[in-house]
């Protein structure tokens, strides 16, 4: 079927973590993790990470990754596209403007791959609120591949591909997004 919404928005551009992005956009990207609907946004969720554990000294969190994720125009997801758009959020190349999204995540040291579906944040200091913060609409996941062909900014990419339910189909400005469903 089809579901029409009404929502006020009209997004100057598609980079969630330069501020950019629209009311419902969020539906076309995941983060590793969310927050569960089913209890109130009480408790964190998977989403990309299938599951994740906490050293006894509470500073390295390792998230497992969900296999067979292809982002919208069918890229591989894996461990280097959570790498690379976390190092870019903490580190941004001096060409990006990254706000308020870089200083909710001044705790982390450091986040590294082990594997193609491993990752691991070393944080600088226990943070109890760590995976609050990882499951904000804003801390979704783009494409490796899709930043460095954009130079880590994606301001003027027309929408970047995500791994979300929803694939974007229109955007006219003023007006109206349209997204369709991701069969995949």
């Amino acid at each position: 079927g089809i579901l029409k919404t009404a929502w006020s928005n009209n997004p100057t551009h598609f980079d969630f973590h330069q501020g950019g992005g629209c009311t419902g956009c969020a539906m076309m990207y995941n983060g590793l993790i969310m927050w569960n609907l089913a209890d109130g946004y009480r408790t964190a969720i998977p989403a990309l990470a299938v599951s994740w554990t906490l050293s006894d000294d509470q500073t390295v969190y390792t998230f497992q990754l969900r296999e067979g994720v292809r982002f919208h125009d069918g890229t591989p997801f894996s461990a280097d596209d959570v790498v690379a758009t976390f190092s870019r959020i903490i580190d941004p190349p001096s060409s990006i403007s990254i706000g308020g999204i870089r200083e909710e995540l001044d705790m982390v040291e450091t986040v590294t791959a082990t594997d193609n579906l491993t990752v691991v944040f070393t944080l600088k200091r226990p943070t109890p609120y760590f995976l609050e913060i990882l499951a904000g609409d804003n801390k979704i996941i783009y494409a490796k591949k899709t930043l460095e062909e954009n130079n880590y900014d994606l301001r003027g990419v027309t929408v970047p591909p995500g791994t979300g339910p929803f694939k974007f189909v229109d955007f006219i400005p003023g007006e109206k997004v349209v997204l369709e469903a991701n069969r995949d």
